[in-house]
This record gives C-alpha cells, sequence and structure tokens, in this order.
C-alpha cells in the first residue's frame, strides 16, 4: 500500500470505528497474536531450545524485539535462512504490523476530510521546540482491510517456509492443565440439599 505524508494541517471530525472496521482491527490484532507465536517458535528453532525456556528468556518482549532477535539468530545460523527471514518479514509485513500497532494501541483521533481514521501513536521526532511532537498514522477502511488480509495469509505461510508445523501442531494438541487455584469439584449429590431453617 502506498503511504501518504500530510502536506497541510488537518482538522478531524470526532467518529466511532464502524462494526465492519472494527471486524477488521480485530482480525489484523489476533492474527498477528498468531505471528508472534510463530516467531517465538521460530526463535527456540534458531536457538536450539525449548518453549519453557524460550518463555523464560523472552518475558514480555514485543513482537518487533522478537524480530530483531530472530533476525539475529538468522544470521549466526546462515545466509539461506538470512534470505529466508528477510523475504518473509519484509516491508509490507512491516507496514502491517505498524497498522496493527497503530489501531490496537493509538488513540483515534477522528476521520480525516479524506475519509481515512488518524490514530495518534506513541511515535515521536525530532524536535527543536520544547515539546514532543508526535506522529499520528491514519488508514481508510479498505487498508486496515488489506492489511488484515496480508496478516492473515502470512501465517500459513510463515509456518511453512521457517518450517514449524511440527512445533506448532505439538503446541496446539497440548491440553490445558487445571489451574492450581481451581476449587475442587464437588460430586453431585442424589438428594437435592434442602436450606437451612430457622
Amino acid at each position: 500500500m502506498v503511504r501518504f505524508y500530510g502536506d497541510k494541517e488537518e482538522r478531524f471530525t470526532a467518529t466511532k470505528l464502524p462494526t465492519k472496521v472494527l471486524a477488521d482491527i480485530g482480525r489484523l490484532i489476533r492474527a498477528f497474536a498468531e505471528i508472534e507465536d510463530l516467531i517465538t517458535l521460530y526463535i527456540c528453532q534458531l536457538a536450539e531450545i525449548n518453549q519453557s525456556r524460550a518463555l523464560v528468556l523472552l518475558g514480555k518482549a514485543a513482537i518487533t524485539r522478537r524480530l530483531d532477535m530472530a533476525a539475529y539468530l538468522a544470521q549466526m545460523t546462515g545466509p539461506e535462512i538470512t534470505a529466508e527471514h528477510t523475504k518473509i518479514f519484509n516491508s509490507g509485513f512491516r507496514d502491517a504490523l505498524e497498522c496493527r500497532n497503530c489501531v490496537a494501541h493509538g488513540v483515534l483521533l477522528g476521520k480525516t476530510s479524506d475519509g481515512r481514521y488518524a490514530f495518534l501513536t506513541d511515535k515521536t521526532v525530532p524536535t527543536n521546540i520544547e515539546s514532543a511532537i508526535q506522529v499520528a498514522i491514519s488508514y481508510d477502511a479498505h487498508s486496515i482491510w488489506a492489511y488484515a488480509k496480508v496478516a492473515e495469509q502470512a501465517i500459513p505461510q510463515i509456518e511453512k517456509r521457517l518450517k514449524l508445523q511440527e512445533l506448532r501442531a505439538e503446541r496446539l494438541q497440548r491440553p490445558l492443565l487445571p489451574h492450581r487455584k481451581a476449587q475442587p469439584r464437588r460430586q453431585p449429590s442424589a438428594k437435592p440439599s434442602r436450606p437451612p431453617q430457622s
């Protein structure tokens, strides 16, 4: 998608996101949750560690930090995996990730005169004044839909191209164990219990 930079001051119309746009944002966010899991498995594979150790080492690292780690590990592994990494996590992928970050974390400022939804991000640009300048990024409804589609289509491609199918299948087939704080369940009795009498 083409990136535009505003060349004039922009006023916004207060707006709420339509249900269709919200659904596309949800699709985009969910797709990147799956992609983040694949990147974690990819790091496990490159670093030759199990998922438990990766969980401890990665903690709550952002997806961009995980991508940086994976890129570095790929370089350490060899030129073939480095080239594949570069092809998969290209500028189009990063643009979709930026859209996801904007719509997930940005503040909705409103609708622009040409129908785009503007989000105030936490990004700043260099300034020569005494206050920070925050970046606002705007997307039209079609662009959000398109980025969601790109992210959803990337999931099986990443899984296949990085040979993560086996690790992913293993993770998805594991049952959930009971939580340690769970209350033991009572066996249902044949007789209904009577309320206490006064």
